[in-house]
Order: structure tokens, then C-alpha cells, then sequence
């Protein structure tokens, strides 16, 4: 049997991060061999940038090992690694019973010389502030300031000051109290709300919270739950939105986890859109038609989101998704209620996705993903389905869209798109300093649209839409050479610079009249790596 593996990586020459790991095998009850130590070192030889080394060293051991036992399923619920809040506060009583081998002379004056540190420096309520980042939030004792609401920009806006608190388990535990508040310079315009939260289970995730915002959401946007990505470069679309409605909504949900690797998300919502620009909807109303700019939804929502093995870590007072080899999968239906709290719109809404990423020997990483909706009622524009374009001639490069697709530039009442991104490393280019790394990218769309006479700009000719449907299919290709530029930081991180290109093909209707100029989205591409 083996006994005993080491493994680090042969090439470390653009990284920062240097990691060794090993694991002890035993025969356990002399029954079978059975990993029963794990010894993991992460090294930063250049912290800071002036060689100051710091070294972690980590060492678990396992014991009453135990084969095929009589386990109960519901228990388990996915949580690969659970730190409970009360693990850095146990006493040496109760480290002495569990720890497997004893502490040395050195190792003990290091303890308390870190204790004697971290209550000078206050590390325990820096530590807490670091819960706070991981939300997005500046943590000061009872109090989270939302870091994403101090300052935004957006084309309606321009710049947009303001402030977002909420209440933490410092204060009432379980409880959160919060809202926020900014003004748009641009449209001189406060935006403003509230939500009350109470977590239920903390082990699986559930809430159920009320919310109430007067606010801007995005004219046709498509979202899914718990699909943020901290990394993702995903959010630099945000910034180009141009098309909003003013909101004001109230919104109850309830979140949690059940059964394995299972999301979910159910809301009830009253909204009321006005658009922002000079777009109407006709309606119907004592057997006329009518243009009208104020619309009422009411409705409800399911979503779930679906990792088959994914790891998940809670610490620090939250739930990590580490990491899957297996397509992460998202579905979501709507309904609107014609009638209650005044809902002018009966319809159902289905939407899914599908996000994989996975390696390859011979062809770098792929990332694929894969999305489609469809309503089966006529609505306006605010709950359609809207083209996910990011394009402009010089810009930022973001994730999951169409960089070559204008802003607002195709709506659909079911659609399906496809994002594909093939990351080929390291493959044709390895110097010993300079590493580029290309992608080569493609991505489609097609969808279609009912009754589109139904959609007018009362400032355009009446065969003006302003918008394209997506029936014939829109194309793009492009190429991404990442880490031209390529720089360490604080000796922690790796930051990238990169640039890429994208041509956008199809049919003739949606290349008619631009040059090979406008057809073409130079984009600058930031990335981080450990």
C-alpha cells in the first residue's frame, strides 16, 4: 500500500503562492489502509514585496475512523468544512482533550504571543470586519455599511453618492434591520429602502425577509439566484446599463437549502414600473387602446439552483461555494396575478441555465454556458427579455455577454443564448517571464417576440421599434490574449492585464449599415490570480 505522497507543482515561476501538500496513509483495525494525516504548507516568499516571508502550515489528523457506517441521509447536508462561531473562543481544557499530539515549548510561547498581539491590535473585531467584506460591508461593531452603495455611476444617474446599512448579530442575533438612500446628480432624483431579515436555520441557509425599495432595476434584465461571483468580470455590464424602470416594489422572500447541494428562493412581489425613457405599451383598456407608462406586476416567484458535489464551507458567518466538477444548474418560473394589489398581468414566465467549467489535457479550460426564457403573454418591455450586450468600441470586457450587441438592441419574449470562452493557458506561449494566455471566444443568440406593435416610442415614427427582435440569429467571435502585463501584489496576488477583440457576424438585418469598424469591440480584460 502507499503510505506516504508529497505533491507541489514543478513550475512556479509566474506564481505567487507556493503550496506543498502531504498525506499519511495507516491500516486502520487492521482492516484497511485509510488516510489519517494531512499536512498542507502555503509559502509567500515575497509578502509585501520586500521578501518577507510568511509561511502557513496546516496539519489535520483523523481519528475513530469508522467503515461503512449506518448513516442517516438527511444529515447530510453538503457542508463540506462547518467552523462553528464559538471555534476560536474554546479554552485550553478543551484543546488538550482533542488535540492528537502536544504542543512544544516554542510552539506554545508563539500562542501566546499571537494572543497577546491580537488584543492589542483588536484583531477579534478586525476579524469580524472581515465577515463584513465577504457581504460587500464595512462592519463597525452593530452596524454593516453596504459597500456598493457609497458610489455608483450609470448612464441615467451619471454619478450617484449615497449610503446602505443594515444591523448585524452583534446587536439582536438572528435579526437584521437595514436600508439605504442615493441621489442620482444626473437626474436629481432620490432612490431609497428598506428590508427587515430573520435567519431561521443557520446551518441551511434559511431566511425569510421583506423588502421595500424605490429604485432603478434594469428594463428586460435576466438574473438567476446565487449566482454572483465575487471574480467575476460579470459586473462591469452593470456599468453601461442605459435603459431602466423606476420601481417601487415590495417584495417578501424566503431562502434556504434542502437536501443536498439545492438552493431555493420564494417570493411574493407587488412592483410598479415606470420607464425612464419616452417608451410606451398598449394596452387595452373598455375596448380601446391605450399608450400607457405606469404598469402594475403582481406575482410570485420560484428559483432554484442546483450544484451536483459542490464543496461548501461555512465560517465566518457565512456559507462558501468552493468549488464542483459538475454543470451548475439554474431554474426559475414566474407567475403574475391579474387582480391582487392591483396586477395588470396574467402570465407565466419560465427561464434556465446552465454554467460548466471544466479542464482539458490538450485544450485548456472551457467555460460554457448555456440560457433560455420564455413568457407566454404579452407584456411590456420591463419583464421581457432583453439581449445581454456590453458593446462599446473600447471597453472593459465582460463575462457572459455580447460585446458586439448594443445596449437595448434586441428584445425577446423567449429567447436563447450561448456564451462560450476556451482559456488556453499556457499551451503556445511559455517563457520563463513573460506567459500571455489566450482565449478564444464564441457566442450566439436567437429569440423571437409577439405582437410587436404592442411596443411604442411616442417621440419615433410609428415603424420605429428601437429595438431589433432576434429570429435570424446574432454571431460573435472574438480573441483575448490575458497577462500581458502581469505584476505581483503585496505578494499575495498576481494582477493581469489583457486585451482582446470581437467581430460580430449574422444575418444581413443586423450588420446592414455598420462598417467593419462598427461591427468590431476592442476590449481590456483585468484579471487576479493567487
Amino acid at each position: 500500500a502507499i503510505q506516504h505522497i508529497t505533491a507541489e507543482p514543478a513550475d512556479t515561476i509566474k506564481t505567487v503562492m507556493r503550496v506543498k501538500v502531504e498525506q499519511t496513509s495507516e491500516k486502520v483495525n487492521n482492516e484497511r489502509w485509510f488516510p489519517t494525516k494531512f499536512v498542507s504548507v502555503v509559502r509567500f516568499d515575497n509578502m509585501m514585496n520586500n521578501g518577507f516571508e510568511v509561511m502557513m502550515h496546516g496539519s489535520t489528523s483523523l481519528t475513530g475512523v469508522a467503515f461503512n457506517p449506518d448513516l442517516n441521509q438527511r444529515k447530510l447536508q453538503g457542508v463540506e468544512v462547518e467552523m462553528l462561531p464559538n471555534a476560536g473562543y474554546r479554552d485550553a481544557a478543551f484543546w488538550e482533550q482533542h488535540r492528537p499530539d502536544t504542543l512544544s515549548i516554542r510552539e506554545q510561547r508563539t500562542y501566546e504571543f499571537l494572543d497577546s498581539v491580537g488584543k492589542k491590535r483588536n484583531l477579534d473585531a478586525k476579524l469580524r470586519g472581515v465577515e463584513g467584506l465577504i457581504d460587500g460591508e464595512l462592519r463597525f461593531k452593530y452596524i454593516n455599511f453596504n459597500l456598493s452603495r457609497f458610489l455608483w455611476m450609470n448612464d441615467i444617474e451619471g454619478i450617484r453618492p449615497g449610503i446602505g446599512l443594515r444591523t448585524n448579530d452583534r446587536l439582536i442575533p438572528n435579526v437584521s434591520v437595514g436600508g439605504f438612500a442615493g441621489y442620482g446628480i444626473k437626474d436629481e432624483r432620490w432612490k431609497y429602502g428598506g428590508e427587515l431579515r430573520l435567519r431561521l436555520v443557520q446551518r441551511n441557509d434559511v431566511y425569510l425577509k421583506y423588502n421595500y425599495w424605490h429604485d432603478f432595476e434594469e428594463s428586460g434584465a435576466v438574473t438567476f439566484y446565487k449566482d454572483a461571483d465575487l471574480f467575476s468580470s460579470e459586473i462591469f455590464r452593470s456599468f453601461l446599463v442605459n435603459s431602466f424602470d423606476r420601481v417601487i416594489r415590495h417584495q417578501v422572500d424566503f431562502t434556504g437549502r434542502v437536501i443536498q447541494f439545492l438552493h431555493y428562493y420564494i417570493s411574493a412581489f407587488n412592483a410598479e414600473k415606470h420607464p425612464t425613457t419616452d417608451y410606451r405599451y398598449m394596452k387595452i383598456r373598455s375596448g380601446e387602446p391605450q399608450l400607457d407608462s405606469v404598469y402594475t406586476f403582481t406575482g410570485a416567484k420560484v428559483a432554484l439552483r442546483y450544484a451536483y458535489k459542490e464543496k461548501m464551507v461555512q465560517a465566518l458567518n457565512n456559507t462558501f461555494f468552493v468549488s464542483t466538477d459538475y454543470p451548475v444548474l439554474f431554474f426559475q418560473v414566474t407567475q403574475g396575478l391579474k387582480g391582487p394589489l392591483g396586477g395588470e398581468f396574467d402570465y407565466t414566465k419560465l427561464e434556465a441555465k446552465i454554467d460548466y467549467e471544466f479542464p482539458t489535457k490538450s485544450f485548456g479550460d472551457i467555460h460554457l454556458q448555456i440560457a433560455g426564457g420564455v413568457v407566454n403573454a404579452d407584456l411590456p418591455l420591463s419583464d421581457l427579455f432583453a439581449g445581454r450586450g456590453s458593446y462599446q468600441l473600447i471597453g472593459v470586457f465582460s463575462s457572459n455577454s455580447f460585446q458586439t450587441m448594443r445596449l437595448n438592441e434586441f428584445y425577446s419574449d423567449q429567447y436563447v443564448s450561448a456564451f462560450y470562452l476556451q482559456n488556453l493557458k499556457t499551451l503556445l506561449f511559455r517563457g520563463k517571464k513573460f506567459q500571455p494566455k489566450p482565449w478564444l471566444s464564441f457566442n450566439a443568440g436567437f429569440g423571437t417576440m409577439n405582437n410587436k406593435t404592442l411596443h411604442r416610442f411616442i417621440d419615433a415614427d410609428p415603424n420605429d421599434r428601437r429595438f431589433k427582435t432576434l429570429e435570424k440569429g446574432f454571431y460573435e467571435g472574438g480573441l483575448i490574449v490575458d497577462d500581458l502585463i502581469s505584476r505581483e501584489y503585496l505578494g499575495v496576488a498576481r494582477l493581469g492585464l489583457g486585451v482582446g477583440a470581437f467581430y460580430r457576424i449574422g444575418a444581413k438585418e443586423y450588420v446592414s449599415g455598420l462598417t467593419h469598424l462598427e461591427r468590431t469591440a476592442f476590449k481590456v480584460d483585468f484579471t487576479v490570480s493567487f
